[in-house]
């Protein structure tokens, strides 16, 4: 495709045969890698569009798969996502086509809700952590292979993966060894911790959450979902900023309602910076921090050298 005007027409003539002759369409904010549209139907609808070419064509074909089994597994119940329109292959083009929601900001008088909202989805359980196919957390495929341990799983799934790639992207040699001994580290602290699998949202940071001002509810997006440990979203969402203090204290009120917890752990500090000592961490604080490396890991994959510092402030010596 040519210039923007040229975009938005060969669009048009991709989207009217679905969404009518009297179609209009106009760019929005969002999504790092995606254009992003607003949809003006004649007949009165709108909706929200996420556009890219084949070379990202597994990204959007997950997200809609995700979107979709995320909606049926909640069963209606909580419009806590939006709900999925359409998604379209054509012309050398990929378009998921979301219904329209009118944000606003999260805040201490709406966080309760958004925190009985999440609780509702992590209530959703399986009998193995995983997921039924894989996805992407932003733009890394993440595999999601079904496993009874947690401990495997967040070290085989999750861990290692991306330490690997970040070995291939020219992390330090001296970092590699450090995040080499905070997997192995990992792995033995979370032997001991075997979570009910819950389902996750599994990109849970503050920008990924918004308040439905039409509706008056929670809406969040962008999910690259899986059954796990509900300490792994709770973790990201204090990684960049946090979710109001009201989020965290009624999260944690309702925890032990959660299978196989039968109380709040010690809600983990806001601080997590800089280097630590293993043993001078509370277990829900350790598993934080291991739950954060693989966010920080996967943001040196993805945006280089800026983000080694996040790593370091992460890993256990």
């Amino acid at each position: 495709m040519g210039n923007s005007n040229n975009n938005i027409e060969d669009l048009l003539d991709l989207l009217r045969p679905h969404y009518g002759t009297g179609l209009t369409i106009s760019p929005v904010a969002g999504g790092d890698c995606h254009k992003s549209y607003r949809l003006d139907c004649e007949d009165g609808r709108h909706f929200f569009m996420k556009t890219n070419t084949p070379r990202y064509l597994e990204v959007l074909a997950s997200e809609h798969f995700s979107l979709c089994k995320v909606a049926a597994l909640l069963g209606g119940v909580d419009a806590l996502y939006p709900e999925v329109e359409g998604y379209i292959e054509e012309a050398g083009v990929c378009c998921l086509v979301l219904e329209w929601r009118e944000l606003g900001t999260f805040n201490e008088s709406n966080g309760a809700a958004i925190a009985n909202s999440l609780f509702n989805q992590h209530a959703i359980s399986a009998d193995r952590y995983g997921w039924e196919e894989s996805n992407f957390l932003g733009l890394t495929k993440q595999n999601n292979n079904w496993n009874i341990s947690w401990a495997d799983f967040f070290l085989t799934e999750r861990l290692m993966p991306q330490a690997k790639q970040a070995k291939a992207n020219g992390m330090p040699v001296y970092l590699l060894e450090q995040v080499k001994r905070t997997c192995e580290n990992a792995h033995t602290l979370l032997q001991s911790h075997q979570p009910t699998p819950s389902l996750l949202h599994g990109d849970l940071w503050t920008g990924n959450v918004s308040w439905d001002i039409a509706r008056d509810e929670p809406c969040l997006y962008d999910p690259a979902p899986y059954f796990g440990d509900p300490e792994v979203d709770i973790a990201m969402s204090r990684l960049f900023g946090q979710l109001p203090a009201s989020f965290y204290k009624h999260y944690y009120t309702r925890y032990g309602e959660l299978p196989n917890n039968n109380a709040a752990p010690d809600e983990p500090s806001s601080e997590l910076k800089g280097v630590r000592l293993e043993r001078e961490l509370a277990p829900v604080q350790r598993r934080a921090q291991v739950y954060n490396l693989l966010h920080a890991l996967n943001h040196f994959n993805l945006f280089g050298g800026g983000y080694l510092s996040m790593v370091e402030s992460h890993l256990f010596q």
